[in-house]
């Protein structure tokens, strides 16, 4: 019961003290995140439906994710979506108790050098397995684990978009991204030719929550953080969670 009362107190700060839009540091991730979606995607539905529900208007610039995290971090901005648990950003970011989505990620290869996952983790010091990252992502404590003790080699891009095109260019052997992002950004970036190229190793590197970050150094942090807390309560009390998920046509891998 204390604890609500607090969320409903630091609630009623945030209606009376915010005089303009709260800004999220976003990035492209279709169908999660896009400028070019219906409501910029479905996360970013439901993260402006909880808001809302808490009387608090949220938009979303669009910048490079790492960049994004970055200015996130420095307090430029309160708040970035779509980030798993990690230490190091335990120490630089507050997490939403609701996560957002859950994730899966696959590898993609080219099919003209077909990849089986356990070759992904078979060193090989004569032809080491060629991956590629996106910059700022994270990819889990094995693949973490792996590029620390150089078992593969790595090479990080600044969007998956570059990623995917390296691995058509055969200039990576394997890129791992969530399997729905994937499809999209195949489907918007390349041509029917090109995706018939690529092929998924189904076994996933790892399925994970991801959530809504909070700068530890902006000032409204913990006023937002109550605000999200409490619509997310809202939306999903009311459906109207999962009516957003059904109008996206996404399954109910988010939670």
């Amino acid at each position: 019961m204390r604890l609500t009362w607090v969320l409903l107190l630091l609630l009623a700060f945030v209606r009376t003290s915010a005089d303009e839009t709260i800004i999220i540091a976003s990035g492209e991730w279709p169908p999660y995140f896009s400028q070019q979606l219906p409501e910029e995607g479905v996360v970013s539905h439901v993260i402006r439906a909880a808001f809302a529900a808490a009387e608090t208007e949220v938009q979303f610039e669009y910048f490079p994710w790492n960049r994004s995290l970055k200015m996130t971090r420095a307090g430029h901005f309160a708040m970035s979506p779509g980030w798993a648990r990690t230490p190091d950003r335990e120490r630089d970011f507050k997490f939403s108790h609701s996560p957002l989505i859950t994730e899966s990620n696959v590898f993609y290869y080219h099919k003209d050098n077909p990849i089986r996952f356990e070759q992904v983790w078979e060193y090989d010091p004569d032809k080491p397995i060629r991956l590629g990252a996106t910059l700022g992502y994270n990819y889990g404590e094995a693949f973490e684990a792996f590029d620390k003790d150089n078992r593969f080699r790595l090479r990080r891009s600044p969007s998956d978009v570059d990623n995917l095109t390296l691995l058509l260019q055969r200039d990576i052997d394997v890129f791992p991204i969530d399997k729905r992002v994937g499809r999209e950004l195949l489907k918007k970036h390349f041509s029917a030719e090109q995706r018939a190229q690529l092929a998924i190793i189904p076994q996933p590197l790892r399925t994970t929550e991801l959530y809504l970050l909070f700068s530890r150094r902006h000032p409204q942090t913990q006023q937002l953080q109550a605000a999200f807390e409490q619509g997310m309560m809202a939306i999903h009390a009311d459906g109207t969670y999962q009516r957003i998920v059904q109008q996206h046509g996404i399954d109910p891998i988010l939670k």
